[in-house]
């Protein structure tokens, strides 16, 4: 995934996570995601990165357990 799509598939919740994660505030966790030089830009993007993908294997998998019950 590039930073478009990663950017395109946060969700509300997300950056708070991110910021809980890297211990500071959830405006400074935004400031950090936005600006490519910061120290801390490229642990964030990884920390969404996994959100993201921990939310659609979730996603992912209660579907098919949908369809197995139908």
């Amino acid at each position: 995934m590039n930073k478009t799509e990663i950017l395109s598939k946060k969700r509300y919740g997300d950056v708070a996570i991110v910021a809980t994660k890297l211990g500071v505030s959830v405006g400074n966790a935004h400031k950090i995601l936005s600006r490519t030089n910061a120290k801390k830009h490229d642990e964030a993007m990884g920390l969404l990165v996994r959100i993201i993908a921990s939310r659609e294997e979730i996603i992912n998998e209660t579907s098919e357990v949908s369809e197995i019950e139908k």
